[in-house]
């Protein structure tokens, strides 16, 4: 199936945070990536490591494709924004205004 989470309001995105996320993503997802819709228009902050883990190798064996849903949040925007072009994470991202448009790309790709 398709993977769905919501950042909570106010929380400041740390590497440990990062780390137990993406091993939360990893056990949902089993052996193969799945596609991920995350909506982060709630997010505080995400630091340098903590991005660096979600864009990084190890991150590509857990997500095949990640929309992002970041209407509502200039904060949010800027630091998706900044991420994917510095990033630069190993499966296809994009950033979505609301969940259905989010929904509507994600699906595209294969539900194992």
């Amino acid at each position: 199936g398709v993977v769905c989470c919501e950042v909570k309001k106010g929380v400041d995105q740390t590497l440990e945070l990062a780390l137990d996320s993406l091993r939360v993503f990893r056990e949902m997802a089993g052996r193969k990536p799945l596609p991920t819709i995350i909506d982060i228009r709630h997010v505080q902050t995400l630091n340098r490591e903590a991005r660096a883990v979600y864009c990084g190798a190890e991150a590509s064996q857990v997500f095949l494709a990640m929309a992002l849903v970041v209407a509502g949040s200039s904060v949010a925007r800027a630091i998706a924004n900044f991420t994917l072009t510095v990033m630069k994470p190993n499966f296809p991202v994009r950033l979505f205004a609301t969940m259905d448009e989010a929904k509507e790309w994600i699906n595209t790709y294969p539900i194992y």
